[in-house]
């Protein structure tokens, strides 16, 4: 299971501070005694807008070459009947006799289950803001198509930072923060399924069963939080700071069986204040 830091982008986050258990309980309370970690995310400046505009991608293959399977055929000296796993074991101690040559087959090279996956990026940002507003507005989404089949990820997100200082010593802003998740993996161990498979390409192209289709997972989420804050310089040594905000989350898991048993769908949503 995935954590809920995860729910933030790279290009999302200014900096990442680790608070001791003495620290953290005075900014959060005797629940965060144990220390905390704090990950702001990117403010604004005042003035024009500042765009910042990205983009990036990437192939991905597989970079594993795996061995091929080997098989022998063979006749028992005592019954006369034929085997395909006349091994050496079996050759030493009398068991049956070689009558073809060594049969060799790779399924996963020969027959490979892979594909070339994909990796995408981009983004953009602005920050900026009239009237001595900070303000900061940005939309990311990534997209990953992995190396074998139904298996993908994606996701956007995009997030809204502004806040403004009054009187001189009192400060307010507020967020608001979006992210769609969506995955897909299959439920499909198909590399042990080629090792330990036949020699041979036969039906199932070498492969110990049939290479039906698989059953995948998906898994869907979305994430919205909003806060507004204020930060009050009441003196030189005394500053009062107020947060309040709302974040829902929901996830939603569901596995595609065989048609002669349905689909099972599960939908998980969380609130917090």
């Amino acid at each position: 299971r995935s954590s809920r830091v995860d729910d933030f982008d790279p290009e999302e986050i200014e900096r990442v501070d680790v608070l001791s258990g003495v620290a953290a309980a005075s900014q959060f309370g005797g629940g965060a005694s144990n220390g905390a970690i704090v990950i702001t995310t990117k403010r604004g400046v005042a003035g024009r807008p500042r765009w910042e505009v990205w983009a990036h991608g990437d192939l991905a293959s597989e970079p594993v070459s795996y061995p091929a399977n080997y098989s022998q055929h063979g006749v028992s000296p005592a019954t006369g009947s034929t085997s395909t796993s006349c091994d050496v074991l079996a050759i030493a101690d009398g068991l049956c006799t070689p009558i073809e040559p060594l049969d060799v087959w790779n399924p996963l090279e020969s027959a490979s289950p892979f594909r070339q996956g994909r990796y995408g990026a981009g983004g953009a940002s602005v920050a900026g803001g009239p009237f001595g507003v900070k303000g900061y507005a940005s939309v990311l989404g990534r997209s990953e198509m992995g190396v074998l089949d139904d298996s993908r990820a994606g996701r956007v997100n995009a997030r809204v930072n502004a806040e403004r200082e009054l009187f001189g010593r009192v400060t307010v802003g507020g967020t608001l923060g979006y992210v769609d998740r969506r995955a897909k993996v299959r439920i499909d161990n198909i590399v042990l399924r080629g090792l330990t498979g036949t020699a041979t390409d036969d039906a199932n192209r070498g492969y110990r069963q049939p290479l039906t289709p698989v059953q995948p997972i998906t898994r869907d989420g979305d994430r919205v939080s909003r806060s507004a804050r204020v930060d009050w310089r009441a003196l030189s040594w005394l500053r009062i700071h107020g947060v309040v905000g709302r974040d829902e989350v929901e996830q939603r898991d569901r596995l595609d069986l065989p048609a002669t048993v349905g689909t099972s769908s599960v939908d998980r949503r969380t609130f917090a204040s």
